[in-house]
Protein backbone atom coordinates (compact mmCIF):
# COMPACT_ATOMS: atom_id res chain seq x y z
CA UNK A 1 0.00 0.00 0.00
CA UNK A 2 1.02 3.61 -0.62
CA UNK A 3 1.22 5.62 2.62
CA UNK A 4 0.77 9.40 2.44
CA UNK A 5 3.58 11.36 4.10
CA UNK A 6 4.64 15.01 4.21
CA UNK A 7 8.19 15.89 3.18
CA UNK A 8 9.46 18.62 5.49
CA UNK A 9 12.66 19.25 3.47
CA UNK A 10 10.60 19.68 0.30
CA UNK A 11 8.32 22.17 2.05
CA UNK A 12 11.28 24.16 3.38
CA UNK A 13 12.90 24.17 -0.06
CA UNK A 14 9.66 25.41 -1.64
CA UNK A 15 9.42 28.23 0.92
CA UNK A 16 13.07 29.16 0.33
CA UNK A 17 12.64 29.25 -3.45
CA UNK A 18 9.49 31.36 -3.08
CA UNK A 19 11.35 33.85 -0.89
CA UNK A 20 14.27 34.09 -3.32
CA UNK A 21 11.86 34.59 -6.23
CA UNK A 22 10.01 37.40 -4.45
CA UNK A 23 13.26 39.07 -3.40
CA UNK A 24 14.70 39.03 -6.91
CA UNK A 25 11.41 40.19 -8.44
CA UNK A 26 10.96 43.12 -6.04
CA UNK A 27 14.65 43.98 -5.70
CA UNK A 28 15.23 45.03 -9.29
CA UNK A 29 12.08 47.16 -9.36
CA UNK A 30 13.00 48.77 -6.04
CA UNK A 31 16.53 49.64 -7.22
CA UNK A 32 15.17 51.11 -10.45
CA UNK A 33 12.60 53.19 -8.56
CA UNK A 34 15.25 54.37 -6.09
CA UNK A 35 17.34 55.90 -8.89
CA UNK A 36 14.44 58.11 -10.05
CA UNK A 37 13.98 61.64 -8.70
CA UNK A 38 10.59 62.31 -7.06
CA UNK A 39 9.63 64.82 -9.79
CA UNK A 40 10.44 62.34 -12.58
CA UNK A 41 8.46 59.63 -10.85
CA UNK A 42 5.42 61.90 -10.41
CA UNK A 43 5.55 63.01 -14.05
CA UNK A 44 6.07 59.43 -15.31
CA UNK A 45 8.83 60.72 -17.55
CA UNK A 46 10.80 57.52 -17.85
CA UNK A 47 9.55 56.85 -21.36
CA UNK A 48 10.63 60.28 -22.69
CA UNK A 49 13.58 61.03 -24.93
CA UNK A 50 13.13 58.41 -27.67
CA UNK A 51 14.91 59.37 -30.88
CA UNK A 52 13.03 59.55 -34.15
CA UNK A 53 14.96 56.80 -35.87
CA UNK A 54 14.04 54.41 -33.07
CA UNK A 55 10.38 54.47 -34.11
CA UNK A 56 10.87 54.17 -37.84
CA UNK A 57 8.66 51.51 -39.27
CA UNK A 58 9.03 49.22 -42.29
CA UNK A 59 6.91 50.34 -45.25
CA UNK A 60 5.10 47.01 -45.50
CA UNK A 61 3.53 47.60 -42.06
CA UNK A 62 1.61 50.63 -43.29
CA UNK A 63 0.69 49.00 -46.59
CA UNK A 64 -0.57 45.79 -45.03
CA UNK A 65 -2.14 47.04 -41.80
CA UNK A 66 -2.94 50.71 -42.44
CA UNK A 67 -2.80 53.49 -39.85
CA UNK A 68 -3.78 51.06 -37.10
CA UNK A 69 -0.73 48.94 -37.84
CA UNK A 70 1.53 52.00 -37.91
CA UNK A 71 0.31 53.19 -34.50
CA UNK A 72 0.50 49.69 -33.04
CA UNK A 73 4.08 49.27 -34.27
CA UNK A 74 5.12 52.69 -32.95
CA UNK A 75 3.49 51.98 -29.60
CA UNK A 76 5.57 48.85 -29.24
CA UNK A 77 8.76 50.67 -30.24
CA UNK A 78 8.15 53.54 -27.82
CA UNK A 79 7.40 51.29 -24.84
CA UNK A 80 10.09 48.73 -25.53
CA UNK A 81 10.57 47.90 -21.85
CA UNK A 82 6.94 46.98 -21.31
CA UNK A 83 6.78 45.26 -24.70
CA UNK A 84 9.90 43.24 -23.93
CA UNK A 85 8.53 42.21 -20.54
CA UNK A 86 5.31 40.93 -22.10
CA UNK A 87 7.10 39.09 -24.90
CA UNK A 88 9.60 37.46 -22.53
CA UNK A 89 6.79 36.41 -20.20
CA UNK A 90 4.81 34.77 -23.02
CA UNK A 91 7.87 33.25 -24.67
CA UNK A 92 9.12 31.72 -21.41
CA UNK A 93 5.71 30.14 -20.78
CA UNK A 94 5.66 28.70 -24.32
CA UNK A 95 9.19 27.31 -23.96
CA UNK A 96 8.41 25.63 -20.64
CA UNK A 97 5.18 24.11 -21.98
CA UNK A 98 6.85 22.67 -25.09
CA UNK A 99 9.73 21.30 -23.02
CA UNK A 100 7.40 19.66 -20.51
CA UNK A 101 5.30 18.16 -23.31
CA UNK A 102 8.42 16.45 -24.61
CA UNK A 103 9.42 15.38 -21.10
CA UNK A 104 5.99 13.82 -20.55
CA UNK A 105 6.17 11.77 -23.75
CA UNK A 106 9.72 10.63 -23.01
CA UNK A 107 8.83 9.72 -19.42
CA UNK A 108 5.91 7.56 -20.54
CA UNK A 109 8.12 5.79 -23.05
CA UNK A 110 10.96 5.34 -20.55
CA UNK A 111 8.73 3.90 -17.82
CA UNK A 112 6.97 1.59 -20.27
CA UNK A 113 3.45 2.58 -19.24
CA UNK A 114 2.11 2.70 -22.79
CA UNK A 115 0.33 -0.62 -22.69
CA UNK A 116 -1.06 -2.38 -25.73
CA UNK A 117 -4.83 -2.57 -25.30
CA UNK A 118 -5.50 -3.92 -28.81
CA UNK A 119 -4.18 -7.44 -28.15
CA UNK A 120 -6.00 -10.41 -26.74
CA UNK A 121 -7.70 -10.27 -23.34
CA UNK A 122 -7.74 -14.04 -22.85
CA UNK A 123 -5.14 -16.48 -24.20
CA UNK A 124 -6.12 -20.18 -23.92
CA UNK A 125 -3.61 -22.92 -24.77
CA UNK A 126 -5.02 -26.46 -25.15
CA UNK A 127 -2.28 -29.09 -25.32
CA UNK A 128 -2.52 -32.04 -27.66
CA UNK A 129 -0.08 -34.51 -26.10
CA UNK A 130 2.62 -33.67 -28.66
CA UNK A 131 0.52 -34.61 -31.70
CA UNK A 132 -2.17 -32.74 -33.59
CA UNK A 133 -5.69 -33.74 -32.52
CA UNK A 134 -8.78 -32.73 -34.44
CA UNK A 135 -10.96 -32.83 -31.31
CA UNK A 136 -8.71 -30.24 -29.62
CA UNK A 137 -9.00 -27.96 -32.65
CA UNK A 138 -12.80 -28.34 -32.76
CA UNK A 139 -13.01 -27.51 -29.05
CA UNK A 140 -10.93 -24.38 -29.63
CA UNK A 141 -13.24 -23.31 -32.47
CA UNK A 142 -16.23 -23.87 -30.17
CA UNK A 143 -14.68 -21.64 -27.49
CA UNK A 144 -14.05 -18.92 -30.07
CA UNK A 145 -17.80 -18.84 -30.77
CA UNK A 146 -18.98 -18.41 -27.16
CA UNK A 147 -21.43 -15.62 -26.28
CA UNK A 148 -19.67 -12.37 -25.42
CA UNK A 149 -16.68 -13.02 -27.69
CA UNK A 150 -16.11 -9.95 -29.85
CA UNK A 151 -13.21 -11.34 -31.90
CA UNK A 152 -11.05 -14.45 -31.71
CA UNK A 153 -8.16 -16.17 -33.42
CA UNK A 154 -7.61 -19.94 -33.29
CA UNK A 155 -3.90 -20.62 -33.80
CA UNK A 156 -2.67 -24.14 -34.53
CA UNK A 157 0.91 -25.08 -33.73
CA UNK A 158 3.14 -26.32 -36.55
CA UNK A 159 6.63 -27.61 -37.04
CA UNK A 160 9.34 -25.09 -37.80
CA UNK A 161 10.47 -24.54 -41.38
CA UNK A 162 14.21 -24.07 -41.88
CA UNK A 163 15.56 -22.06 -44.81
CA UNK A 164 19.27 -21.82 -45.76
CA UNK A 165 20.65 -18.44 -44.72
CA UNK A 166 22.20 -17.79 -48.15
CA UNK A 167 18.71 -17.80 -49.68
CA UNK A 168 17.42 -15.09 -47.35
CA UNK A 169 17.61 -11.34 -48.21
CA UNK A 170 18.53 -10.03 -44.76
CA UNK A 171 17.88 -6.37 -44.00
CA UNK A 172 21.23 -4.58 -43.79
CA UNK A 173 20.30 -2.57 -40.69
CA UNK A 174 19.34 -5.79 -38.93
CA UNK A 175 22.61 -7.50 -39.90
CA UNK A 176 24.63 -4.45 -38.84
CA UNK A 177 23.01 -4.31 -35.39
CA UNK A 178 22.76 -8.07 -34.85
CA UNK A 179 25.44 -9.93 -36.86
CA UNK A 180 24.00 -13.25 -37.99
CA UNK A 181 26.13 -16.41 -38.11
CA UNK A 182 23.67 -19.31 -38.34
CA UNK A 183 23.52 -21.48 -41.43
CA UNK A 184 19.72 -21.68 -41.46
CA UNK A 185 16.85 -19.42 -40.46
CA UNK A 186 13.66 -20.70 -38.85
CA UNK A 187 10.12 -19.70 -39.87
CA UNK A 188 6.97 -20.64 -37.96
CA UNK A 189 3.79 -21.47 -39.85
CA UNK A 190 0.69 -19.87 -38.32
CA UNK A 191 -3.01 -20.14 -39.10
CA UNK A 192 -5.40 -18.00 -37.07
CA UNK A 193 -8.87 -19.30 -37.89
CA UNK A 194 -11.17 -18.28 -40.73
CA UNK A 195 -12.74 -15.23 -39.07
CA UNK A 196 -9.42 -14.10 -37.60
CA UNK A 197 -7.70 -14.47 -40.98
CA UNK A 198 -10.36 -12.42 -42.75
CA UNK A 199 -10.13 -9.67 -40.13
CA UNK A 200 -6.33 -9.66 -40.38
CA UNK A 201 -6.38 -9.46 -44.18
CA UNK A 202 -8.89 -6.62 -43.96
CA UNK A 203 -6.54 -4.75 -41.62
CA UNK A 204 -3.70 -5.19 -44.11
CA UNK A 205 -5.87 -4.17 -47.07
CA UNK A 206 -5.60 -7.44 -49.01
CA UNK A 207 -8.20 -9.93 -50.22
CA UNK A 208 -8.49 -13.19 -48.20
CA UNK A 209 -9.37 -15.07 -51.41
CA UNK A 210 -6.30 -13.75 -53.17
CA UNK A 211 -4.08 -14.58 -50.20
CA UNK A 212 -5.43 -18.05 -49.31
CA UNK A 213 -2.73 -19.98 -51.23
CA UNK A 214 0.03 -17.57 -50.30
CA UNK A 215 1.60 -16.41 -47.05
CA UNK A 216 1.87 -13.15 -45.13
CA UNK A 217 5.37 -12.70 -43.68
CA UNK A 218 5.60 -11.12 -40.22
CA UNK A 219 9.27 -10.69 -39.39
CA UNK A 220 9.98 -7.42 -37.62
CA UNK A 221 12.32 -7.12 -34.66
CA UNK A 222 12.16 -5.11 -31.45
CA UNK A 223 15.30 -5.65 -29.45
CA UNK A 224 16.66 -4.13 -26.26
CA UNK A 225 20.43 -3.93 -25.90
CA UNK A 226 22.25 -2.65 -22.80
CA UNK A 227 25.55 -0.94 -23.61
CA UNK A 228 27.60 0.77 -20.90
CA UNK A 229 24.57 1.00 -18.65
CA UNK A 230 22.35 2.55 -21.34
CA UNK A 231 19.35 0.67 -22.70
CA UNK A 232 19.03 0.95 -26.47
CA UNK A 233 15.95 -0.17 -28.36
CA UNK A 234 16.20 -1.24 -32.00
CA UNK A 235 13.32 -2.00 -34.31
CA UNK A 236 12.80 -2.64 -37.99
CA UNK A 237 12.32 -5.46 -40.51
CA UNK A 238 14.53 -8.55 -40.39
CA UNK A 239 14.32 -9.30 -44.12
CA UNK A 240 13.85 -7.49 -47.41
CA UNK A 241 11.36 -9.95 -48.92
CA UNK A 242 9.03 -8.48 -51.56
CA UNK A 243 5.53 -9.57 -52.69
CA UNK A 244 5.88 -12.47 -55.09
CA UNK A 245 9.08 -13.85 -53.53
CA UNK A 246 9.04 -17.56 -52.75
CA UNK A 247 10.29 -19.09 -49.50
CA UNK A 248 11.59 -22.66 -49.93
CA UNK A 249 12.33 -24.68 -46.83
CA UNK A 250 11.89 -28.02 -45.23
CA UNK A 251 10.88 -29.64 -41.99
CA UNK A 252 10.79 -33.11 -40.54
CA UNK A 253 7.89 -34.26 -38.35
CA UNK A 254 8.99 -35.46 -34.92
CA UNK A 255 7.36 -38.91 -35.41
CA UNK A 256 8.73 -39.36 -38.91
CA UNK A 257 12.18 -39.56 -40.42
CA UNK A 258 11.34 -38.09 -43.83
CA UNK A 259 11.65 -34.40 -44.57
CA UNK A 260 8.62 -32.35 -45.57
CA UNK A 261 9.32 -29.82 -48.31
CA UNK A 262 7.55 -26.47 -48.08
CA UNK A 263 7.29 -23.83 -50.81
CA UNK A 264 5.29 -20.66 -50.16
CA UNK A 265 4.83 -17.52 -52.24
CA UNK A 266 4.54 -14.28 -50.26
CA UNK A 267 1.67 -11.88 -50.83
CA UNK A 268 3.29 -9.27 -48.57
CA UNK A 269 5.69 -8.65 -45.70
CA UNK A 270 4.46 -6.54 -42.78
CA UNK A 271 5.21 -5.47 -39.22
CA UNK A 272 1.52 -5.61 -38.24
CA UNK A 273 0.98 -8.67 -36.08
CA UNK A 274 -2.17 -10.75 -35.74
CA UNK A 275 -3.74 -10.57 -32.31
CA UNK A 276 -2.49 -14.07 -31.44
CA UNK A 277 1.14 -13.14 -32.07
CA UNK A 278 1.20 -9.95 -30.06
CA UNK A 279 4.72 -8.58 -30.43
CA UNK A 280 6.59 -11.84 -30.14
CA UNK A 281 9.97 -11.91 -31.85
CA UNK A 282 10.79 -14.26 -34.70
CA UNK A 283 9.69 -14.89 -38.27
CA UNK A 284 6.12 -16.05 -38.95
CA UNK A 285 4.34 -17.13 -42.11
CA UNK A 286 0.61 -16.50 -41.65
CA UNK A 287 -1.44 -18.79 -43.89
CA UNK A 288 -5.15 -19.45 -44.38
CA UNK A 289 -7.00 -22.26 -42.62
CA UNK A 290 -7.69 -23.78 -46.04
CA UNK A 291 -3.94 -24.03 -46.76
CA UNK A 292 -3.27 -25.49 -43.32
CA UNK A 293 -6.00 -28.11 -43.77
CA UNK A 294 -4.29 -29.26 -46.98
CA UNK A 295 -0.94 -29.53 -45.18
CA UNK A 296 -1.84 -31.20 -41.91
CA UNK A 297 1.45 -33.10 -41.98
CA UNK A 298 3.05 -29.85 -40.83
CA UNK A 299 0.89 -29.60 -37.70
CA UNK A 300 2.16 -30.54 -34.25
CA UNK A 301 0.38 -30.66 -30.90
CA UNK A 302 -1.64 -27.93 -29.28
CA UNK A 303 -4.06 -25.19 -30.24
CA UNK A 304 -4.29 -21.65 -28.94
CA UNK A 305 -7.40 -19.46 -28.70
CA UNK A 306 -6.89 -15.70 -28.41
CA UNK A 307 -9.99 -13.75 -27.46
CA UNK A 308 -11.27 -10.21 -27.08
CA UNK A 309 -14.55 -10.13 -25.18
CA UNK A 310 -16.87 -8.05 -23.05
CA UNK A 311 -16.35 -9.81 -19.69
CA UNK A 312 -12.93 -11.53 -19.62
CA UNK A 313 -13.13 -12.68 -15.98
CA UNK A 314 -16.57 -14.26 -16.37
CA UNK A 315 -15.61 -15.92 -19.67
CA UNK A 316 -12.45 -17.30 -18.06
CA UNK A 317 -14.52 -19.15 -15.47
CA UNK A 318 -16.77 -20.62 -18.16
CA UNK A 319 -13.76 -21.81 -20.18
CA UNK A 320 -12.14 -23.39 -17.13
CA UNK A 321 -15.26 -25.45 -16.52
CA UNK A 322 -15.53 -26.48 -20.19
CA UNK A 323 -11.87 -27.56 -20.40
CA UNK A 324 -11.76 -29.53 -17.16
CA UNK A 325 -11.07 -32.72 -19.16
CA UNK A 326 -8.18 -31.18 -21.13
CA UNK A 327 -4.64 -30.16 -20.38
CA UNK A 328 -4.88 -26.39 -20.77
CA UNK A 329 -3.48 -23.03 -19.65
CA UNK A 330 -5.28 -19.63 -19.52
CA UNK A 331 -3.63 -16.23 -19.38
CA UNK A 332 -5.93 -13.33 -18.45
CA UNK A 333 -4.24 -10.32 -20.04
CA UNK A 334 -7.09 -8.03 -19.01
CA UNK A 335 -6.33 -8.72 -15.36
CA UNK A 336 -2.64 -8.02 -15.90
CA UNK A 337 -3.53 -4.81 -17.69
CA UNK A 338 -5.61 -3.63 -14.72
CA UNK A 339 -2.65 -4.26 -12.43
CA UNK A 340 -0.37 -2.19 -14.65
CA UNK A 341 -2.84 0.68 -14.60
CA UNK A 342 -1.69 1.62 -11.10
CA UNK A 343 1.75 2.50 -12.44
CA UNK A 344 0.21 4.36 -15.36
CA UNK A 345 -2.05 6.33 -13.00
CA UNK A 346 0.85 7.24 -10.73
CA UNK A 347 3.02 8.53 -13.57
CA UNK A 348 0.08 10.28 -15.26
CA UNK A 349 -0.97 12.13 -12.08
CA UNK A 350 2.56 13.38 -11.50
CA UNK A 351 3.33 14.44 -15.07
CA UNK A 352 -0.04 15.93 -16.04
CA UNK A 353 -0.38 17.54 -12.62
CA UNK A 354 3.04 19.11 -13.07
CA UNK A 355 2.12 20.39 -16.54
CA UNK A 356 -1.17 21.78 -15.21
CA UNK A 357 0.57 23.71 -12.42
CA UNK A 358 3.20 25.13 -14.80
CA UNK A 359 0.51 26.06 -17.34
CA UNK A 360 -1.55 27.86 -14.71
CA UNK A 361 1.54 29.76 -13.57
CA UNK A 362 2.27 30.75 -17.16
CA UNK A 363 -1.33 31.85 -17.84
CA UNK A 364 -1.40 33.89 -14.63
CA UNK A 365 1.92 35.50 -15.49
CA UNK A 366 0.73 36.43 -18.98
CA UNK A 367 -2.59 37.76 -17.63
CA UNK A 368 -0.93 39.97 -15.02
CA UNK A 369 1.68 41.31 -17.44
CA UNK A 370 -0.72 42.14 -20.27
CA UNK A 371 -3.50 43.61 -18.12
CA UNK A 372 -1.04 45.77 -16.17
CA UNK A 373 0.48 47.02 -19.43
CA UNK A 374 -2.95 47.87 -20.82
CA UNK A 375 -3.96 49.69 -17.63
CA UNK A 376 -0.79 51.79 -17.71
CA UNK A 377 -1.59 52.82 -21.27
CA UNK A 378 -5.10 53.96 -20.44
CA UNK A 379 -4.22 57.64 -20.90
CA UNK A 380 -2.60 56.96 -24.27
CA UNK A 381 -5.68 55.06 -25.51
CA UNK A 382 -8.00 57.83 -24.30
CA UNK A 383 -6.01 60.47 -26.20
CA UNK A 384 -6.17 58.42 -29.41
CA UNK A 385 -9.93 58.12 -29.10
CA UNK A 386 -10.30 61.81 -28.23
CA UNK A 387 -8.59 62.93 -31.48
CA UNK A 388 -10.96 60.93 -33.65
CA UNK A 389 -9.79 57.31 -33.86
CA UNK A 390 -12.87 55.22 -34.58
CA UNK A 391 -13.79 52.21 -32.49
CA UNK A 392 -13.17 49.91 -35.48
CA UNK A 393 -9.68 51.30 -36.08
CA UNK A 394 -8.94 51.19 -32.38
CA UNK A 395 -9.92 47.51 -32.12
CA UNK A 396 -7.85 46.76 -35.20
CA UNK A 397 -4.85 48.43 -33.60
CA UNK A 398 -5.25 46.28 -30.48
CA UNK A 399 -5.58 43.11 -32.55
CA UNK A 400 -2.41 43.98 -34.44
CA UNK A 401 -0.57 44.56 -31.18
CA UNK A 402 -1.79 41.12 -30.09
CA UNK A 403 -0.36 39.69 -33.33
CA UNK A 404 2.98 41.43 -32.75
CA UNK A 405 3.14 40.28 -29.13
CA UNK A 406 2.28 36.68 -29.91
CA UNK A 407 4.38 36.44 -33.06
CA UNK A 408 7.56 37.73 -31.50
CA UNK A 409 7.04 35.66 -28.34
CA UNK A 410 6.63 32.51 -30.43
CA UNK A 411 9.70 33.37 -32.53
CA UNK A 412 11.97 32.82 -29.56
CA UNK A 413 9.65 30.74 -27.34
CA UNK A 414 9.38 27.81 -29.78
CA UNK A 415 13.17 27.51 -30.42
CA UNK A 416 13.78 27.79 -26.68
CA UNK A 417 11.21 25.06 -26.09
CA UNK A 418 12.92 22.84 -28.66
CA UNK A 419 16.25 23.38 -26.89
CA UNK A 420 14.58 22.31 -23.63
CA UNK A 421 13.17 19.26 -25.43
CA UNK A 422 16.63 18.31 -26.68
CA UNK A 423 17.98 18.77 -23.15
CA UNK A 424 15.32 16.49 -21.64
CA UNK A 425 15.94 13.92 -24.38
CA UNK A 426 19.69 13.90 -23.77
CA UNK A 427 19.19 13.69 -20.01
CA UNK A 428 16.88 10.67 -20.29
CA UNK A 429 19.22 9.14 -22.88
CA UNK A 430 21.65 8.46 -20.05
CA UNK A 431 19.45 5.50 -19.09
CA UNK A 432 17.46 4.70 -22.22
CA UNK A 433 18.21 5.54 -25.84
CA UNK A 434 15.20 6.53 -27.93
CA UNK A 435 14.77 8.46 -31.14
CA UNK A 436 14.06 12.18 -30.77
CA UNK A 437 10.78 13.46 -32.13
CA UNK A 438 9.57 17.03 -32.57
CA UNK A 439 6.82 17.90 -30.06
CA UNK A 440 4.38 19.01 -32.75
CA UNK A 441 1.41 18.63 -30.44
CA UNK A 442 2.94 20.93 -27.81
CA UNK A 443 3.96 23.49 -30.46
CA UNK A 444 0.49 23.62 -32.04
CA UNK A 445 -1.20 23.87 -28.64
CA UNK A 446 1.19 26.68 -27.66
CA UNK A 447 0.55 28.69 -30.83
CA UNK A 448 -3.23 28.37 -30.51
CA UNK A 449 -3.19 29.06 -26.75
CA UNK A 450 -0.99 32.18 -27.04
CA UNK A 451 -3.21 33.95 -29.56
CA UNK A 452 -6.42 32.82 -27.83
CA UNK A 453 -5.19 33.97 -24.42
CA UNK A 454 -3.92 37.29 -25.76
CA UNK A 455 -7.21 37.92 -27.56
CA UNK A 456 -9.23 37.16 -24.40
CA UNK A 457 -6.94 39.18 -22.13
CA UNK A 458 -6.83 42.16 -24.50
CA UNK A 459 -10.61 42.02 -24.83
CA UNK A 460 -11.01 41.92 -21.06
CA UNK A 461 -8.66 44.88 -20.59
CA UNK A 462 -10.36 46.92 -23.31
CA UNK A 463 -13.80 46.30 -21.79
CA UNK A 464 -12.50 47.78 -18.54
CA UNK A 465 -10.94 50.78 -20.28
CA UNK A 466 -14.09 51.45 -22.32
CA UNK A 467 -16.08 51.85 -19.13
CA UNK A 468 -13.89 54.79 -18.09
CA UNK A 469 -14.60 58.41 -19.01
CA UNK A 470 -12.27 59.66 -21.78
CA UNK A 471 -11.74 63.10 -20.20
CA UNK A 472 -10.88 61.66 -16.81
CA UNK A 473 -8.51 59.16 -18.45
CA UNK A 474 -6.70 61.97 -20.35
CA UNK A 475 -6.31 64.07 -17.22
CA UNK A 476 -4.89 61.24 -15.12
CA UNK A 477 -1.09 61.04 -14.94
CA UNK A 478 -1.13 57.32 -14.18
CA UNK A 479 -3.47 54.52 -13.24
Amino acid sequence: PLVFTMSVPAMLLAALLSGITLYLSAGQSARKAGRLSPISAVRSGTEEGIRRKEVRIPRFVGRLFGIGGVIAYKNLRRARGKYRTTVVSIGASVAVFIGLTTFTGLAFRATGVYYDTDGEQLAVRINGDGAYRQDVYEKAVEIAGYDGVESAEVRRMSHTITVPAEQIPFNQDYIRQFPYGNEVECFSLVSIGESGYRAYCGRLGISPEEAKDRAILVADYREKVVENGTSKYYQGMMYDYQPGDVIRGQTGAEEQEETVKVELELIMATDQHPMSLGHYGGAYLVVSDDWMERHQELLSGGVGVYIRCQEPDALEEVIRQELSQYDFYISNQAREYRKNQSMYLLVAIFLYGFITVITLIGVTNIFNTVTTNMELRGREFAMLRSVGMTGREFRRMIRLETLFYGGKALLFGIPAGLLLSVGFHRALAQGIETSFYLPWEGILISVAAVFLLLALIMGYSMSRLNRKNIIEAVRSENV
